[in-house]
């Protein structure tokens, strides 16, 4: 219980939808055994890619995929976060929690790929240059 402290704070910060789901991905990792070998770093990885990782997979394979990269990666969080640099700079760890974020992102966009996932909610975002008063070469467009 005392490790998922770590990760408590990161959910907090997240909309409701998307915390209830890490919440409960949490709530599954408190009744997994194999949390038991490695929980403070498991918690630490989930506590920095939270913000960022979507939530289309379910939860027992984002969970199965966070052991596993978690394993694969155990001698080197270990020794970053016994390094200096990690506590003069605690977002050092990024550099190793991005590739997990990556991983998830690449499985994700595979499965949209091949309609094993269906996307519900599009999120449409409008970006444009500085300027207001753009002129387009289109006649025909308004804004």
């Amino acid at each position: 219980m005392v490790h998922q402290q770590i990760v408590k704070p990161a959910i907090d910060r997240l909309n409701q939808q998307k915390a209830k789901y890490f919440s409960d991905v949490v709530r599954d990792l408190e009744d997994d055994p194999r949390t038991q070998q490695m929980p403070n770093l498991i918690y630490l990885v989930l506590k920095e890619t939270v913000e960022s990782l979507p939530t289309h997979l379910p939860r027992k394979e984002l969970i199965e995929l966070l052991l596993s990269f978690v394993r694969s990666n155990r001698g080197r969080i270990g020794r970053l976060i016994y390094d200096e640099k990690f506590i003069k700079d605690p977002l050092s760890i990024k550099k190793i929690t991005n590739e997990f974020i990556h991983e998830i992102i690449d499985i994700i966009l595979e499965k949209l790929k091949n309609g094993e996932i269906q996307e519900n909610n599009k999120d449409v975002r409008r970006y444009s240059w500085p300027y207001d008063n753009v002129d387009l070469p289109y006649v025909d467009i308004k804004k």
